[in-house]
């Protein structure tokens, strides 16, 4: 069996893409041949950062102008027709899982998206992940080779001391405008027109969302309770003073009062804080599951019943607002303590 780890070295969470990757590696490919590292990328400032992300000895570089999945999908199907792998594994963000399922409609292999655990023997593979709002676990034997997957969001996998990297590293160099010319490769261009013809211009705008979730040490999650968009911004005042990431639960995003960025759960952000205090959250399945590596949950909720006051360390039964406030006011009383001391 042989494989490829495909790194989306244009997005900013590279390093925490290769980290997971390298894991998943690791934990259910360690008695494979050695594989190869495929990494997409379109700043020549981050190459050799990139290349030191890498698990592999043997490393193939593309060069993009820009990430446009059909740009990034036609450059892998012409550098790999001729030796195809058995595996391609991609990362757990959306990105990873749209290439997944496309390569393997290309490569007429299979595809499965959000794995978290790999059984390859002689037979068929096995896949595992979350069905039913996690309340399930899926099994699934995959067909057809190539077997290209993409992680479960936060995928992360403890295997012991990190290994020394390689002395030396093996790298190609591609660019992927060659690659999907008609003289290389195939000449395979999924549009049917010339490279990017029909952008006609493009202009990259900065994000104003800072968020990053998943790697956050400290996480205040809004919930239905907080009742409207006004009751968010009195947590996001929160959060900003005592230095926590701000993350909300699928009504708080479907209601609009905050960004689809900010979602935590199935379906959004799988974090694992050292302290998440979760306000106004009833704590259904799908939420929880985007929290249950925390490795302390606070909770702030008017009904003692609610599924996340049994699932929490800390569990406050009272309105958010006050218990907010006195947060606040007891953390800048420290912080002024601290400062004068110094």
């Amino acid at each position: 069996m042989t494989y490829a780890l495909v790194l989306n070295g244009c997005s900013k969470t590279y390093p925490d893409q290769a980290k997971a990757l390298t894991g998943f590696r690791d934990a259910f490919l360690a008695g494979f041949p050695q594989g190869k590292t495929i990494i997409i990328f379109n700043e020549e400032e981050k190459k050799q950062s990139l290349i030191n992300a890498s698990a592999t000895v043997l490393v193939e570089l593309i060069k993009v102008e820009r990430y446009q999945p059909e740009t990034v999908l036609t450059a892998l199907q012409n550098l790999e027709h001729e030796s195809c792998r058995d595996f391609y594994l991609f990362p757990g963000d959306q990105a990873g899982s749209e290439l997944s399922v496309r390569f393997a409609s290309r490569m007429g292999g299979s595809s499965l998206a959000n794995i978290y655990s790999l059984e390859a023997g002689a037979g068929s593979p096995v896949c595992r992940r979350a069905a039913y709002n996690n309340y399930l676990e899926a099994e699934f034997s995959l067909d057809r080779k190539p077997y290209c997957l993409s992680l479960q969001k936060g995928f992360s996998a403890h295997t012991g001391k990190e290994k020394p990297k390689p002395p030396e590293m093996k790298v190609i160099e591609h660019n992927a405008k060659e690659l999907n010319s008609n003289k290389a490769g195939t000449g395979i261009n999924g549009t049917g027109a010339p490279d990017d013809s029909f952008v006609l211009d493009y202009k990259y705008t900065e994000s104003d969302e800072t968020t990053n979730l998943e790697s956050a040490r400290f996480i205040l999650a809004a919930g239905r309770g907080v009742k409207n968009r006004s009751g968010l911004e009195k947590v996001e005042k929160t959060a900003a003073a005592i230095g926590a990431e701000v993350g909300v639960s699928r009504p708080v995003a479907m209601n609009a009062w905050a960004p689809l960025s900010k979602l935590i759960g199935v379906s959004g952000h799988m974090t694992g804080p050292e302290l998440c205090i979760t306000a106004g959250i009833s704590g259904a399945a799908a939420f929880y599951a985007g929290i249950e590596k925390s490795a302390c949950i606070a909770a702030i909720n008017t009904d003692p019943g609610a599924p996340i006051i049994r699932s929490s360390d800390l569990a406050i039964i009272d309105d958010y607002e006050p218990v907010l406030e006195e947060l606040e006011r007891l953390i800048m009383e420290n912080k002024r303590i601290e400062g004068e001391d110094r």
